[in-house]
């Protein structure tokens, strides 16, 4: 079904007065022609059947019997939460899913997925609804590119609960924060399954058209008891042929380990440095400590630090300054300082835990959690120029882990070096938790290899340099 809207380009500019059934009518037409490509005969045949029977309610009943909850087409909007059919569970719109009235072409793109509803082989299952000569609101049900389903924002976070991978990288508050950093616009993909889904959240950028992770770790992430991880490869493709991706570049998420299925997923795997996952379940986070960092948070603690936790802090303003002073001060680039709206986005929409160490009222060190259980993760922290040096900012990541641990949180997740490499960044986060570390894969796909070699002019892809080669200039 990877084109099941394909004809209706051409229809959208014309349907005006004619009322938006010419929508479900073109809708019937693409499913009659692609099953009768696909062979199957006799479920066209059904199909068709049901077309005929043009003075009845009902125009098209469970259309072609495809896998997936039906979604009442309602030509009365009072009617729109009609049965689709008996046991059916119903399925809620929000307004701006649903597709319009007759008087009105049609509102927005067709090709959007609705909610979490799984879709089996990301088919599409519709009832549309005609009475009389005149149709009124018309609402389209999840559609898919291919096998793959973009999974529309509303959805998006219901979906990764369903699956009970609900982590805050893959969550649309974080990848939405992430977008403007990297030019990007959020999508999740989903790929079901008979017994498990596949998801993928990216960033879809333009000018050249590519995919790249959010800022963080993502990939494709695998649930269920057989999730389709070996069809993903192939659903990716075409997606990616449908929406002219020249190439994706992807961080694996270390705690999901999918980066140890990165060849299955189509993807070219390359091992980074590695990251520092803390378990917080041992009796004394402290003892389990490397003796330096012990001994700089006992420092902290007897030159009268104390640690103030804040769940969903109000206001980040002290923490970006001290953020920003340390950036300042070991030369990070230009990426590491961040917009205000970056800022916002991640106080409104990310599940965030402040952690300050302050003296006599003066702030040190901040470090800046985010997460839901079971796994927290260490995001950002900064110290100001009082603070260097006092063991502040070992005491204030010993602060986060303690409350995650209060809080039913398994383990700190506190990523690793700068760009991935194993530098003394990630040799300071190792030393938290001395038997804490995680593999971490990068992947690398090239789509249009012949648009990739014409941006980069090379013949060839260089997989072990900077990719994707064409933004190196940017």
């Amino acid at each position: 079904m990877g084109c099941l809207l394909g004809g209706l380009g051409q229809e959208r500019a014309d349907i005006g007065d004619r009322g938006a059934v010419h929508v479900a009518r073109v809708l019937v037409q693409s499913l009659l022609g692609q099953l009768a490509e696909l062979g199957d005969r006799r479920r066209a045949q059904r199909l068709a059947a049901h077309r005929d029977r043009g003075q009845d309610e009902r125009v098209v009943r469970r259309a072609a019997g495809l896998g997936g909850p039906a979604l009442a087409v309602a030509a009365d909007p009072d009617r729109r939460r009609e049965r689709a059919e008996q046991g059916q569970r119903r399925l809620r719109l929000r307004a701006e899913e649903r597709v319009v009235a007759a008087e009105h072409p049609v509102v927005g793109t067709l090709g959007t997925g609705v909610r979490d509803d799984r879709l089996e082989g990301g088919a599409v299952a519709v009832d549309v609804v005609e009475q009389g000569e005149h149709c009124g609101v018309y609402s389209i049900g999840a559609v898919s590119r291919g096998p793959l389903v973009e999974v529309p924002s509303s959805g998006w976070d219901p979906l990764l609960e369903r699956l009970g991978i609900a982590d805050v990288y893959l969550s649309r508050g974080f990848v939405a924060a992430s977008a403007p950093l990297a030019e990007g616009v959020p999508r999740l993909l989903h790929l079901p399954g008979a017994d498990g889904d596949v998801v993928f959240p990216v960033l879809l950028r333009d000018d050249p058209t590519d995919v790249v992770t959010p800022y963080g770790y993502g990939g494709p992430v695998a649930a269920g008891a057989a999730p389709p991880v070996d069809a993903f490869a192939d659903a990716y493709a075409a997606w990616c042929a449908e929406r002219g991706v020249v190439s994706s570049f992807v961080v694996f998420h270390p705690l999901f380990r999918n980066g140890e299925a990165g060849e299955r997923l189509g993807f070219r795997r390359a091992p980074l440095g590695g990251t520092v996952a803390w378990p917080l379940g041992v009796p004394d986070l402290l003892a389990a400590m490397h003796k330096h960092h012990r001994r700089l948070v006992r420092r902290a603690l007897a030159d009268g630090c104390e640690v103030v936790v804040e769940p969903a802090p109000a206001d980040l303003t002290a923490f970006v300054a001290a953020y920003e002073d340390t950036m300042a001060r070991t030369g990070a680039g230009s990426f590491y300082f961040f917009p205000g709206a970056y800022w916002e986005a991640l106080r409104r929409d990310v599940p965030l835990v402040l952690v300050e160490v302050r003296r006599e009222g003066r702030l040190l060190a901040a470090v800046l959690g985010m997460g839901r259980r079971p796994w927290l993760h260490y995001h950002l922290g900064g110290s100001t120029e009082d603070g260097r040096g006092s063991g502040a900012s070992h005491l204030a990541l010993l602060g986060l882990a303690t409350w995650g641990r209060e809080q039913g949180y398994e383990l700190l997740h506190l990523g690793g070096g700068v760009g991935g490499r194993a530098d003394s960044l990630f040799e300071y986060k190792l030393r938290f938790a001395p038997e804490g570390r995680v593999d971490v894969w990068i992947g690398r796909a090239v789509h249009d290899a012949p648009r990739y070699h014409a941006l980069t002019g090379a013949d060839a892809v260089d997989w072990d340099g900077f990719f994707p080669a064409y933004r190196t200039a940017r």
